[in-house]
């Protein structure tokens, strides 16, 4: 039970920013337009908490759309100036008090104590997570609204409870040492009185794994992670980064990077910079060039399949999904790599259907500047060129410091990405390098280049 009418996208929904309005089940949620669904779905952790309660205690219960047009008749959700969402906890409490006979109570703030007496007692605990970790979706800066995990047991020094937002079913039927569940409680929470449920509730035996307490070194943590990965724990679709590796095994980053750093001597994970590390899968390896980035490996591999006409002109472009899919990143990078085509016009957004279509590679004039380098020669190449030219003809001489990526995106009028593109084949002709004190580029003797050559 999720707040989204498809588990399995979840993950795509609320950590890669796909729409959620493109589940194709979205009616199963009760939504009555695709849009309602779209705008209320990343909202709905207390109603898909309340829903499970209701499932718990009479069989059944209302779809979760069905559910929200009851709340917000009672006014529970509130919403501000700038369309920020939230949910008024002592409103929520009257709906469900009055409208599903379900006593509930506010608890302003709410401790692991509490929280574990309210368990022990037969009460079920809709426990607000206000810190940004693994247990929340990501959410915008500035965000008012709340999300709510459904405590429901405890056992041997373990909480166990419902994420209507998890990406797993491992995730959503969650399991987690109370002193982790308590470093992401937010204060605030809503205990559940169920009449006729069981007092207290019995968790399932817990996994012996489980109650050996944390790694005491990195070695003790690497034959975890490896356990994990024989038995099929941690999948070979699972990217964990640092920090929520550490939350999961109670331990400091350190011993994280450097338990990573033995699995991947032994060749059972990558790591990826900025999205996480995972099981390596056999014949199936993702290793750009060391000095280029991730959205510029993806850039030069989409415009070499258009060049060479793997991509023809006039045919769509595979989805920013797709994409996603293929290269193993998040759709920001695809939008990211996507830019310098555009700006090159070797794709164009198509008004039809909103997904971009390989053209005939034609550049634009950009605004009352001419840009027009040779037919053959892409932008960043381009700027590569005339950047070679100026540092050979002196007008940027050894010892100076070029102008900015901020400045030359200016000048050039492109995305910064495609000036670092641009940037690589001077560094590696030794015509610049970065300065330790200020990260820039500065000039280096021309005399690097003709040794290059």
């Amino acid at each position: 039970m999720t707040q989204y009418a498809t588990p399995d996208l979840i993950g795509a929904v609320v950590y890669e920013g796909h729409d959620p309005g493109d589940d194709p089940a979205w009616r199963d949620s009760g939504a009555t337009t695709r849009t309602l669904y779209s705008r209320w779905s990343r909202h709905l952790s207390g109603i898909a908490a309340l829903r499970m309660a209701l499932l718990h205690r009479d069989g059944q219960a209302p779809t979760l759309f069905e559910l929200l047009a009851g709340a917000r008749r009672h006014q529970a959700y509130v919403e501000d100036a700038d369309g920020r969402i939230g949910l008024n906890f002592t409103l929520f409490a009257d709906y469900m008090r009055i409208s599903h006979a379900l006593p509930a109570d506010v608890h302003s703030e709410i401790t692991m104590d509490d929280v574990v007496d309210l368990l022990d007692s037969g009460h079920m605990v809709m426990a607000s997570v206000s810190k940004e970790n693994d247990l929340r979706p990501k959410r915008d800066p500035g965000k008012i609204e709340e999300h709510l995990l459904l405590a429901i047991g405890h056992q041997a020094g373990y909480i166990h409870f419902r994420n209507p937002a998890g990406p797993t079913k491992r995730t959503r039927e969650a399991v987690l040492p109370i002193s982790r569940f308590a470093a992401h409680l937010g204060g605030q929470g809503l205990s559940l009185d169920l009449p006729g449920s069981p007092r207290p509730y019995t968790p399932p035996p817990l996994d012996p794994k489980l109650q050996r307490g944390k790694p005491q070194n990195a070695q003790e943590l690497a034959a975890r992670m490896r356990e994990r990965i024989e038995d099929g724990r941690w999948a070979s679709d699972q990217l964990y980064t640092k920090s929520q590796l550490a939350g999961l095994f109670d331990v400091a980053q350190e011993t994280v990077k450097t338990a990573l750093a033995i699995l991947r001597h032994e060749g059972l994970v990558e790591t990826r910079s900025k999205i996480g590390t995972r099981p390596k899968i056999a014949n199936r390896s993702w290793n750009p060039a060391d000095d280029m980035s991730r959205s510029a490996y993806i850039t030069h591999t989409l415009r070499a399949r258009i060049t060479e006409g793997a991509y023809p002109a006039g045919e769509t472009l595979p989805s920013q999904l797709e994409l996603t899919r293929e290269f193993e990143v998040t759709r920001s990078v695809i939008q990211y790599a996507l830019e310098p085509l555009k700006s090159d016009g070797l794709i164009t957004r198509s008004p039809s259907n909103n997904r971009f279509v390989v053209t005939a590679g034609t550049r634009p004039k950009m605004g009352n500047r001419s840009w027009n380098p040779a037919d053959d020669m892409s932008r960043s190449a381009y700027i590569a060129h005339t950047l070679r030219a100026r540092i050979t003809e002196g007008t940027y001489p050894a010892g100076e410091t070029l102008p900015s990526q901020v400045e030359l995106a200016r000048e050039f009028k492109v995305v910064r990405s495609v000036i670092q593109y641009a940037l690589e084949p001077l560094k590696s002709n030794g015509l610049i390098t970065r300065s330790p004190s200020n990260n820039r580029f500065v000039v280096t003797a021309v005399k690097s280049e003709e040794s290059a050559r």
